[in-house]
């Protein structure tokens, strides 16, 4: 092979791994221009319906769009300064710790929230705040770039699995008791709730299949991706959540009552019903509402 087939064959090269990582770093700033919005929709979804404890995940959302707003501005330096001039692109450690960071905020925001939706069960929650501590070390010490290519896999499937545990506990949860309260509750309150389970489904789903497409699939563009998916997910559950409870809020107000059933608070244990008083707009052909004993306002779901 002559020289400057050599050289044709070194510069084809080059230019596929520039196309590559610009690539990379263009689907990453997209997804930041959705992340973006999204953050704006939040952070005006809850300080316009200003919930108990608002303040906290207002903040949560904020540090979470600060911690991405930072990487992203690693990703430019790294891109004009480095990788446009022909360089080898720089260590990737600061973006890392910004990502398990992240990481770290969005399971806590789940864990805390099984640990509302299952009435304040200490233990179950046990398991996975060991794990995530388990696993948040692990990733710092694997971000050191002496074992990073070896063993910052291993976090991440790590990550995979909590992820996938945490979304069934949430979901198994509520569809539980959507099933056990459909005799009870009325058509409206069942409604509200079958919307949110979805939501709580796809929304922690969405996490999940990425970093499983990402670990199998090695690609530049979804491990770029993964930096600004792991604060849109919580974000957008956050989001969705805070503007379905808004709704409700308005339907018991036209109600005319200032209570709001939970429906995970029907059930104190399993298999007994708690009881509580449910309302409906309408009543029956006699204009009269079945009537059963009242319990204390339910603590809202977060």
């Amino acid at each position: 092979m002559t020289s400057r087939e050599l050289n044709l064959l070194q510069f084809s090269a080059r230019e596929i791994t520039v196309a590559s990582y610009v690539g990379a770093y263009m689907f990453e700033l997209s997804l930041y221009g959705l992340y973006t919005l999204l953050f704006i929709f939040c952070a005006h979804i809850i300080w316009l319906y200003r919930k108990p404890n608002h303040w906290v995940f207002f903040t949560l959302v904020t540090l979470m769009f600060g911690i991405v707003t930072a990487d992203v501005a690693v990703t430019l330096h790294s891109l004009f300064g480095y990788i446009l001039k022909g360089r080898s692109a720089p260590d990737p450690y600061p973006r890392v710790l910004f990502f398990i960071t992240n990481n770290i905020i969005a399971d806590s925001l789940l864990i805390y929230r099984s640990y509302i939706i299952w009435s304040h069960k200490k233990r179950l929650i046990i398991i996975p705040s060991v794990l995530l501590c388990c696993s948040s070390v692990c990733g710092y010490v694997f971000a050191n770039p002496e074992h990073f290519h070896k063993r910052f896999r291993i976090y991440m499937w790590m990550t995979f699995g909590q992820n996938v545990c945490l979304t069934l506990l949430i979901a198994g949860r509520l569809f539980w008791s959507a099933r056990r309260a459909r005799t009870i509750l009325g058509p409206e309150v069942i409604r509200i709730y079958n919307s949110l389970c979805p939501i709580l489904v796809e929304s922690g789903a969405i996490y999940s299949s990425y970093l499983l497409a990402d670990l199998v699939s090695h690609s530049n563009f979804l491990n770029a991706g993964r930096h600004q998916i792991v604060g849109i997910v919580p974000t957008l559950i956050i989001s969705r959540i805070s503007l379905g409870r808004s709704v409700q809020d308005e339907l018991t107000h036209d109600a005319g009552t200032s209570s709001t059933p939970v429906l995970d608070s029907i059930f104190s244990t399993i298999g007994t019903v708690a009881q509580f008083t449910p309302h409906s707009p309408r009543g029956d052909n006699n204009g009269i509402q079945p009537q059963l004993p009242q319990q204390e306002e339910a603590t809202e779901i977060v």
